[in-house]
């Protein structure tokens, strides 16, 4: 593939950012740790400790008193069921108010990050130009090329990246070709650095390929 620049001028969105967010979320151990264990430890006291949560909650002369009928021994055998559904109905909804305010903040606070820009990737790297200045970042300094549905991201470290909407090319196959053309260039530039690194190591590896020094004949 011949060596050029190719540039886009993109539209990022609050819901690209929010898209973007999300993905570089759930890369992270801790993250995905938290789905797992929080819901874990939830599980192991509802199966557990229902009994004493419920009394805690619901105690039984209190239920009693309201529905004398009732056979508290049921009521103690699906304490688990209860607690469990309740807690993910909570979980759920402070998920949901967590995402809500984080974009609101978001919003309020980065509008600057959604003003329209023109990314151009080079031989050297990724150029990124706004209306309030340019940033550039070698091809060593890009970290992951993600192909997402909707979105090609450039990472730069966990939480930061280049963010480019698919729809802001004129065609599937324009999206296609600058990713490829991104893909050589970070390809190229890896292997670049790996040698070098290699050559810093080891000075000598390519003595053999130097002309070798003849010593001038002596008159006679």
């Amino acid at each position: 593939m011949d060596k050029q620049e190719i540039s886009i001028d993109a539209k990022v969105t609050a819901e690209d950012y929010t898209t973007f967010s999300r993905i570089a979320c759930k890369k992270t151990q801790s993250y995905n740790l938290s789905l797992i264990i929080i819901p874990g430890i939830v599980t192991y006291y509802a199966l557990i400790e229902s009994g004493k949560i419920l009394d805690h909650l619901f105690p039984a002369d209190e239920i009693q008193k309201y529905f004398p009928k009732l056979d508290m021994t049921i009521v103690k055998e699906f304490a688990p069921i209860f607690i469990i559904v309740m807690f993910y109905f909570v979980w759920l909804s402070l998920f949901k108010v967590f995402r809500k305010y984080s974009k609101n903040a978001f919003l309020s606070s980065s509008r600057a990050i959604l003003q329209p820009k023109t990314v151009t990737i080079t031989p050297e790297g990724v150029r990124e130009e706004r209306r309030l200045g340019m940033s550039f970042t070698p091809w060593k300094g890009i970290t992951a090329i993600d192909d997402q549905k909707n979105l090609l991201l450039f990472y730069i470290d966990q939480y930061s990246a280049y963010v480019i909407p698919k729809n802001d090319f004129d065609a599937p196959e324009d999206a296609q070709k600058f990713l490829d053309q991104a893909r050589t260039y970070w390809k190229d530039a890896r292997e670049h650095a790996e040698q070098t690194q290699k050559d810093q190591k080891n000075p000598w590896a390519h003595a053999s390929a130097l002309p070798a020094t003849t010593k001038p004949a002596d008159n006679e």
